[in-house]
């Protein structure tokens, strides 16, 4: 999913040599192989974009048809199934026109909204049945999708260029843009769907979005904001309902700002080596384990959205999706 070269210039490589080989070079043979990844890479793209299209498609059928039955949630109403879904909606379409511009900042956005879709998908279908019936499953389901069929094409190491170089870290830069675009994306939405009346959701907002444009617009004062930022979110998080957001999602976030302080952490070390523009070492085996590590989601997903439920944990589901608010929160 995350990988730090590209098989597409072998190819070119090869046509390159065979070019060389002839006392006249024919740049012919080079030429189809480079429209021929054009081709593929528009497929790829277009393919990517359907699958993660697959949670709106989801989440609209969720707001026309629910509730399903008097036992699911049934006190619901379409507008609030439409505010829990309307922020990942817009974050969508931006990505599907985002998805093709090759500016390493669009690409690594569009990989943030889709992990996004896919974690917090998976994650809600099993602790919050019944809410989105078909849109959570939807989303772990069609985000995940999208990231294994696109991989990690256009975030090679020599494309990450700005006043950070992180051409050793790049799988570090690409952690920190997917999680913290994914974690920012995550607090928008529920404090959409909580109307904004969590402040210190508010304030978290506000702090994580300069470190996430930052690391995406390669700024060399990227890793120090971040660590700034994740160390105030998981301060917060000791109390997730005072930010809005349900427990098993809080667990989420919290592992996530200690996967990214751990990462800027690596990368200020290297800044202070000098190393910061070494080239990685091939690690293709850590790209088969994120890509199972993926396809095991979302099978996790499928088995829990078709799922029997029983009715105290679909109750206790409801009554949690209304959320208790921050002055009787526990």
């Amino acid at each position: 999913m995350i990988q730090d070269d590209d098989p597409r210039f072998d190819a070119i490589r090869r046509a390159l040599e065979q070019a060389a080989d002839t006392p006249a070079p024919d740049f012919a043979p080079l030429r189809a192989v480079i429209a021929d990844d054009d081709r593929r890479l528009r497929f790829l793209r277009a393919a990517a974009t359907a699958c993660a299209a697959l949670p709106i498609v989801a989440w609209l059928a969720s707001v026309t048809l629910h509730p399903i039955h008097p036992t699911v949630c049934s006190d619901f109403e379409p507008r609030d199934v439409l505010s829990i879904g309307v922020v990942p909606a817009v974050a969508w379409c931006a990505s599907a026109a985002l998805v093709w511009r090759d500016a390493p900042w669009a690409q690594l956005l569009v990989r943030a909204v889709w992990w996004s879709l896919h974690v917090t998908g998976l994650v809600l279908t099993w602790t919050r049945p019944g809410l989105l019936p078909y849109g959570f499953p939807a989303a772990a389901i069609g985000g995940g999708a999208a990231l294994l069929i696109l991989g990690g094409r256009g975030v090679a190491p020599f494309e990450l260029e700005g006043p950070l170089r992180p051409r050793r870290h790049t799988r570090e830069v690409v952690l920190l843009s997917v999680l913290g675009g994914a974690d920012l994306l995550t607090l928008v939405a529920a404090n959409v769907a909580n109307t904004w009346v969590h402040p210190l959701g508010a304030a978290l907002v506000a702090a994580l979005l300069p470190a996430v444009v930052g690391v995406m617009m390669l700024r060399r004062w990227a890793p120090h904001a971040t660590m700034a930022a994740n160390a105030l979110l998981l301060l917060a998080l000791t109390h997730p309902l005072a930010v809005g957001v349900p427990a098993s999602l809080g667990a989420l976030l919290a592992l996530s700002a200690a996967a990214q302080l751990a990462a800027s952490a690596l990368i200020l070390r290297s800044l202070a080596s000098g190393l910061e523009a070494d080239l990685p070492a091939r690690q293709p085996w850590v790209d088969r384990v994120l890509s199972g590590v993926v396809l095991l989601a979302i099978l996790a997903a499928i088995a829990g959205g078709v799922r029997p439920i029983p009715a105290g944990q679909l109750a206790a589901s409801c009554a949690e999706s209304r959320g208790p608010s921050p002055e009787v929160a526990p």
